[in-house]
């Protein structure tokens, strides 16, 4: 019986925390157009269209950064290669939120914290405008590490980022990504 409990503490981590989807394993595109979709079919039950769409845009980047950028790596034909991670959307009282985690270098924790620091003390407008010119960089000068997904996580939410880094190996931290999208 202890199972069921550790089972049901899991999708209800509070009284009105509820898990709507995880995942845990190798992230590839088709599996994120899988579980967008899955996403965007519990969530049109619950939220307006707008809100669904909000939803499904920032869920979608935060799996592709972990497909993307994550250390930790699956090359195995019948996955496809694609960074291994986790990520888990809930409703909250505030609404929902998103958070994922994977692994990184330690050498990368302090421009992982600098790019959210950065986009964390931006308003609205500024937050914009720097978007528009990273993404002309992008397309213009095949600028990679805008930081793009992370401006549009924000941008999308209207929130602050959350971030955090736990020992995971030799050389190695696992960074936890957190926004809370507001109903």
């Amino acid at each position: 019986m202890r199972h069921l409990k550790d089972f049901k503490s899991f999708f209800y981590l509070s009284e009105d925390t509820r898990v709507i989807l995880a995942f845990n394993g190798t992230f590839t595109q088709d599996l994120i157009v899988s579980l967008g979709e899955t996403l965007k079919n519990e969530l049109g039950q619950l939220s307006s269209p707008s809100l669904v769409n909000r939803c499904f845009g920032i869920f979608v980047e935060m799996a592709q950064n972990v497909m993307h950028y994550s250390n930790s790596r699956s090359n195995s034909d019948s996955e496809g290669s694609g960074g291994k991670g986790s990520i888990m959307f809930c409703s909250v009282p505030e609404g929902f939120m998103v958070m994922t985690s994977n692994q990184v270098d330690v050498g990368e924790m302090e421009n992982i914290q600098n790019r959210v620091r950065e986009i964390n003390k931006m308003d609205p407008e500024d937050l914009k405008n720097l978007y528009l010119v990273r993404r002309r960089q992008k397309h213009h000068e095949n600028f990679q590490g805008a930081g793009l997904g992370m401006m549009d996580i924000a941008r999308r939410s209207g929130r602050e980022l959350g971030m955090g880094f736990l020992p995971d190996g030799v050389g190695k931290l696992m960074f936890f990504f957190r926004v809370i999208i507001p109903v």
